[in-house]
């Protein structure tokens, strides 16, 4: 497949953009405008369908009709015309652009999968509109209490490792997870994104992770399997990796604390939470992903639900970190708060959690310059969940474009 960005594609993707920007409101609008010239015809007393009908078009006598004939027009075009860009930005799958314009950033472990990646983050599913994000309403969760079996080939190993391990890594508190089971699936035509997920124990993911992750040829054939036959054969914590963008369009950037377990230290981009046993019990399959949200808004950042729209809460994909064998999930957040306003919050009032010691805000043009010539430490998802922001921000093709110059 030939990998450019043309002008052609820039403006298919403006005019995709702004038609959906405006399609609702004028369709709204023109509908409404016609309805109360029909009202109105219509209760002239004594005029017949013939009268009605010249008194809603005719503009031999009255030239406001014109704008009768406008909202018909818009009511049929707008709809053809974002049925069409829709159909021109869909077909252009920036998915694989993006694959390829990003192969040199690929960790060389996951060089031979063919998917969207930064570093060892390996995309799983992206929306198929990159720059739009599932909406929260539009995820779903098939949750199985049905725990996870450590396979016959591990039990022994298993065993031995809970005995060894069981007090310095805390096996007494050896919690539930959540952990997918099916690599997702979503098309452009059927947009809902479905999550599979089932319980595993917080032992058996660490045991993964000091024992089989490590092992190359088993790492492989797990994510070969979790690419061609879309089954999830090892325990991990299902995480929401969130990028968090203030009203002033800064990105909050976080470095995580010393006393964490996974990265230390590093800088995130933004904050991370982990799907709960409790956002289950708690919620529906239609409102799981909305409860996790929230909560990691209100456990990392302080926020409450007047801080933010529901509708700017967005899923922009889901994927493997791979080095660790862990699937995650690319949240994007945009507040209805500044940055000043969320740094006093941060400041000020009490969080349920203290995973970062020092934040910053930084703007997009510094996030791209971040992702390509990193001044910081970052945590290994950082850099695909910057390209994601970006994309959510500018669009693919603007965005493709400044990979190309660079």
């Amino acid at each position: 497949m030939t990998i450019s960005v043309t002008k052609k594609d820039r403006v298919i993707f403006w005019f995709y953009g702004s038609l959906k920007k405006i399609e609702s409101k004028v369709l709204a609008l023109s509908s409404g405008f016609l309805l109360g010239r029909i009202v109105h015809e219509v209760s002239v007393p004594y005029r017949d369908f013939f009268g009605i009908i010249l008194g809603l078009f005719s503009v031999s006598d009255r030239p406001a009709n014109y704008l009768t004939w406008l909202s018909v027009v818009l009511l049929g075009v707008i709809p053809l015309l974002s049925y069409i860009f829709t159909r021109l930005y869909r077909r252009r799958q920036y998915d694989r652009v993006f694959a390829s314009l990003v192969q040199k950033h690929k960790a060389p472990s996951i060089a031979r999968f063919n998917a969207m990646s930064w570093g060892s983050a390996l995309s799983l599913q992206t929306c198929p509109e990159l720059h739009r994000g599932w909406s929260v309403s539009q995820v779903k969760l098939d949750h199985n209490p049905k725990r996870f079996s450590m396979p016959k080939e591990y039990v022994q190993a298993y065993q031995d490792y809970f005995k060894k391990y069981y007090k310095k890594k805390r096996f007494f508190d050896d919690t539930k997870k959540i952990m997918l089971t099916q690599n997702p699936i979503a098309f452009s035509d059927s947009p809902t994104l479905r999550l599979e997920t089932q319980e595993t124990l917080y032992s058996q993911t660490l045991f993964y992770l000091d024992n089989v992750a490590v092992l190359t040829s088993k790492r492989d054939e797990l994510i070969s399997k979790l690419l061609d036959e879309l089954r999830v054969l090892f325990p991990h914590t299902l995480c929401l990796h969130a990028v968090v963008v203030t009203k002033d369009d800064k990105v909050l950037i976080t470095k995580r604390s010393p006393k964490v377990a996974y990265f230390p230290g590093t800088w995130s981009c933004s904050v991370e939470e982990q799907l709960s046993i409790e956002d289950i019990r708690n919620g529906t399959p239609d409102t799981v992903m909305l409860k996790w949200f929230e909560r990691l808004l209100q456990e990392e950042l302080g926020l409450c639900s007047e801080t933010y729209n529901k509708d700017n809460l967005r899923i922009l994909s889901v994927f493997l970190e791979s080095d660790v064998l862990n699937i995650s999930i690319c949240g994007h957040a945009i507040l209805d708060i500044n940055s000043a306003e969320l740094n006093r919050i941060i400041e000020g009032l009490p969080r349920t959690d203290y995973e970062f010691s020092e934040w910053r805000f930084i703007t997009h043009r510094e996030l791209l310059n971040e992702l390509f010539h990193p001044t910081r430490l970052y945590h290994p998802t950082s850099g695909y969940r910057m390209l994601m922001a970006l994309i959510r921000r500018y669009g693919e093709p603007k965005v493709a474009s400044e990979f190309f110059s660079r």
